[in-house]
């Protein structure tokens, strides 16, 4: 038998490597219950929504618990310095000690 014509193929395209960035986790809340998982897909995004947090509780501070100033002062400082990783840390900001408020930030880099 006579051989079928073809449509000639163009040749295999290779991928390149693009490299994703792995999404960032933050999760916010006190000791006993975290709140749900925020997703960034940069380290400054993730340290960005960080530091608001820190700041809304520093505009709380300033009327209420002067205190609480220095100890959210002092997490700014260490969240200046972060550095993601796979496992999950924690960072606990004290800030009234009188009532035992914290803010618990629970951060990690996803696989």
């Amino acid at each position: 038998m006579a051989k079928r014509l073809t449509k000639a193929k163009s040749p295999a395209k290779t991928k390149s490597a693009v490299v994703k960035p792995t999404p960032i986790k933050v999760r916010f809340g006190g000791r006993n219950q975290l709140g749900p998982v925020h997703r960034f897909t940069t380290e400054p995004k993730a340290k960005a929504k960080m530091v608001d947090e820190l700041q809304e509780l520093m505009l709380w501070c300033q009327r209420h618990n002067a205190d609480g100033v220095k100890a959210i002062s002092e997490t700014l400082s260490v969240i200046d310095g972060l550095t993601f990783h796979k496992t999950p840390e924690r960072i606990e900001c004290l800030f009234d000690t009188r009532y035992d408020m914290s803010l618990v930030i629970e951060y990690w880099r996803d696989e």
